[in-house]
């Protein structure tokens, strides 16, 4: 059988595609991009993985059974789907977190007629993290299996003594100018409340905080999971720290002072997470919560399930099964819907990439030409 290729692109979807390479009866082959400074490589070595290096044409010499991606939308990821797209290798993408809207470095409300939507298009197959992102996805050839990442999340006991995992997350230049003000809101309420904190960042976070560096630890997809263990609670804006935190049985108070539009977060069961806009709530959220750690084990069961995908934990064994059965051709997807959006085809991708960076347009003139052969 060909084999898989896997396309990381960054440490945290090595993490989460090594088990599902584990479950697959053929040889898997992970595949970097050299231009991405997100770690998969170091990744990579740490399980002692070898990898090639993402370059034209690589794809057509590997004649891979199937192309595997955590993301669709990014300039490198668009390339490789193009040049699978251009030899007839199926491709997919699996869903790890939150889908937020941006256009460029700036987060567009789902209300905005101007918005259309580039993200979990453009790949031929999609594996959907949980039944509450159908209606902001509603694309064909999709199924829900969670992700792996969440497999290994439980319920975990308290530590002995209250503290708030404070989630610095503003990475990739997406509303920095907030950073600032954000911790210092947090961390100030934290302190009025006399309640222990430590802010994790994001490791893809490089911004400066006014936090005491006795309260700053660096977060990585290694150590994300010790961090959850040892807080009571998280405090956070946009991320999959929410997800990992709540699937860890670890309430959230989601603090967000008109930075994003995320809706799903009306979805969540009232005892798994607090949302707060304004300032002057932020500290009787926190509050609230301190004295309250525990997650309502119907509300948890419900999270699991329509937020993770399954109450089995088993996305991994479903996302193996997905990929051979699309390799088998046997692929059913879900049918709990109606698909109201168009794949994303091949004309698209062209375009989504030729905007991206001026910088590839030979490359993509290249790929172009060898699209306009086999249509002749």
């Amino acid at each position: 059988m060909k084999p898989c290729l896997f396309f990381p692109s960054n440490d945290t979807m090595v993490d989460w595609m090594i088990p599902i390479r584990d479950k697959l009866p053929m040889d898997s082959q992970f595949i970097v991009f050299p231009t991405r400074d997100e770690k998969a490589d170091s990744a990579l070595n740490r399980y002692e993985v070898h990898y090639r290096e993402y370059a034209p044409g690589l794809i057509q010499e590997i004649d891979p059974s199937i192309c595997i991606f955590g993301i669709d939308w990014g300039m490198e990821e668009l390339f490789s789907i193009i040049e699978a797209k251009l030899i007839n290798i199926p491709t997919l993408g699996i869903q790890e977190g939150v889908i937020l809207n941006l256009r460029g470095s700036n987060l567009v409300s789902n209300d905005d007629p101007t918005y259309v939507q580039d993200k979990y298009l453009n790949t031929d197959y999609f594996f959907c993290l949980g039944k509450v992102f159908l209606p902001s996805l509603m694309r064909s050839n999709l199924m829900i299996t969670g992700n792996p990442k969440f497999d290994a999340y439980r319920k975990l006991p308290f530590p002995d003594k209250q503290r708030i995992l404070i989630n610095c997350n503003f990475p990739y230049g997406v509303d920095e100018e907030q950073r600032k003000p954000w911790i210092n809101n947090v961390v100030l309420a934290c302190e009025e409340l006399n309640l222990d904190y430590f802010v994790s960042i994001h490791p893809r976070d490089f911004g400066k905080i006014d936090v005491d560096d006795n309260k700053i630890i660096k977060s990585s997809s290694a150590t994300i999971h010790e961090q959850i263990a040892s807080s009571t609670m998280v405090i956070s804006r946009a991320s999959t720290i929410i997800y990992e935190a709540i699937a860890a049985g670890r309430k959230v108070v989601y603090y967000n002072p008109g930075i994003e539009a995320l809706p799903i977060i009306n979805d969540f069961p009232k005892s798994t997470l607090i949302k707060v806009s304004k300032l002057e709530d932020l500290s009787s959220a926190i509050s609230a919560t301190s004295s309250s750690l525990y997650i309502e084990d119907e509300d948890y069961e419900f999270f699991r399930e329509n937020h993770l995908g399954t109450l089995n934990q088993n996305s991994t064994d479903l996302c193996a099964h997905g990929i051979l059965s699309i390799i088998q051709g046997e692929f059913v997807p879900e049918n709990s819907f109606l698909p109201a959006r168009k794949l994303n085809d091949i004309v698209d991708c062209f375009i989504v990439a030729a905007t991206s960076s001026i910088n590839n347009l030979n490359y993509l003139n290249g790929l172009r030409s060898q699209f306009n052969s086999q249509t002749q």
